[in-house]
């Protein structure tokens, strides 16, 4: 078998992404040991088998000089581990016999997890989709369709462009104060307000662990809750359609134009004053195929909104990060505190900044003071609080909770006020200026 480089394993619910399979395997030398695959996501599972084990029902790849090694001492091997379970756990015994380490690709992909993996394909890891497993276990990919009809509605992109499937990119609508995250290929998430980049990488957690349960500590990863605010739940646009626009032989010149349609589901109502993202029905994505992409170094791609002169859509074009170009939004309050120029004290610039209109294009409720005066008396209680309101567990906070290391003044509540009235921000200028997006 001269002409094999490499021996791949899957369960036979396994869907393998070839082309990224292909990709993968290229990175490495296949006449040395190579052993290559992923963990569980279920931190017990790891647990109880090992976190130095390639799963089987995501896949694995073991180099042909490996398997050559293998092939002389299995069945020994074997022998001497009647306690394991299964045969990956038996191969990683044997592998350790032969002080082969598992090499980790995060796209090998095991899904020991029950529910709807939006959360989990919504913010794929910087790395080409290699594999999913359980597929029978969890939901349905793309709602309303069978199991099979929405891993044939996935061919689609993938024929498309394989290297970018499910891949994340994030950026903002500044007009409507939007926050936007693009999974291409799979879904589009429109959130209102401004989330960071840092937080919407972390998947959330729209599914369950391998024992059943809401348990964030169960995972071999880091996730975030779904969030209890209605006015935060995010709008999901599921792929709808996708074709290669090209006036040329060459589909690296052409352009994927794909379609994402509102999947339809009553929302909470939500009683912030800002653009509403139910008046948005279809996403339209430009991007050009990248067959290249994971022959650089890693990074995300970027995402841009664009104009759209049709009502009731949203364009957005996708595509390598341009010099200097970072998913970021200045924070309302450093937009205002950079444009403030040195009060008398603290208290008068806190004061000012209070009662400053905020800008046109995140005006929620006419002043920060309002906006913060709303939000003490509507925003969700943390996990655990019984205190009625935002406003009463901040009250009780500012009494009751022990103070910055250093500090006397008895209570947060007090500590707050010396230091407002200690404080000498520089160089201000007065409200309208304060007002001025950077």
């Amino acid at each position: 078998m001269a002409d094999v480089r490499w021996f791949v394993m899957g369960d036979d619910d396994t869907v393998f992404v070839a082309e990224n399979l292909v990709r993968v395997l290229r990175k490495y030398d296949h006449t040395q040991f190579y052993y290559i695959g992923s963990l569980s996501e279920s931190h017990l599972q790891n647990i109880f088998f090992s976190y130095g084990m390639a799963y089987g029902g995501g896949g694995f790849a073991i180099s042909y000089p490996l398997a050559k090694a293998l092939c002389e001492m299995q069945d020994r091997c074997i022998q001497r581990y009647p306690a394991l379970y299964g045969s990956d756990d038996r191969m990683q015994a044997c592998m350790a016999e032969l002080g082969v380490p598992l090499t980790k690709e995060l796209g090998f992909h095991q899904y020991d997890v029950y529910g709807n993996l939006l959360g989990l394909l919504a913010a794929h890891p910087v790395t080409p989709l290699v594999s999913l497993h359980h597929l029978d276990v969890v939901e349905p990919i793309f709602p309303n369709l069978t199991r099979l009809q929405a891993l044939q509605k996935l061919t689609i992109p993938m024929r498309l462009d394989s290297a970018g499937l499910m891949q994340q990119s994030i950026c903002y609508d500044k007009a409507r104060g939007w926050t936007i995250s693009v999974s291409w290929g799979f879904v589009v998430l429109i959130f209102r307000g401004v989330f960071s980049p840092r937080e919407m990488e972390m998947p959330s957690r729209t599914f369950l662990n391998w024992y059943r349960r809401a348990d964030y500590t169960a995972y071999a990863f880091n996730t975030r809750p779904v969030t209890r605010n209605p006015c935060q739940k995010p709008f999901v646009f599921y792929f709808s359609s996708g074709e290669l626009n090209s006036s040329s032989l060459s589909e690296e010149e052409g352009i994927i134009v794909s379609e994402y349609r509102r999947h339809r589901v009553a929302q909470p109502e939500c009683r912030w004053r800002m653009p509403d993202p139910s008046a948005i029905d279809v996403v339209k994505v430009y991007k050009k195929p990248d067959p290249y992409l994971w022959d650089r170094a890693p990074r995300r791609n970027c995402c841009r909104v664009m104009t759209s002169k049709e009502n009731g859509s949203m364009v957005v074009d996708v595509g390598v990060c341009k010099e200097g170009e970072l998913a970021f939004v200045v924070p309302l309050a450093q937009q205002l505190t950079l444009t403030s120029a040195g009060s008398a004290a603290g208290s008068v610039w806190l004061r000012n900044w209070l009662c400053c209109p905020l800008a046109p294009q995140l005006a929620l409720f006419g002043s920060v003071a309002g906006w913060l005066r709303n939000w003490l008396r509507l925003a969700p209680l943390s996990v655990g609080s019984a205190t009625g309101s935002v406003a009463c567990w901040l009250h009780n906070w500012l009494r009751l909770a022990p103070l910055p290391v250093g500090s006397a003044t008895g209570s947060v509540a007090r500590w707050l006020r010396n230091f407002v009235h200690s404080q000498r921000p520089t160089g201000w200028v007065g409200p309208s200026a304060l007002c001025q997006v950077v």
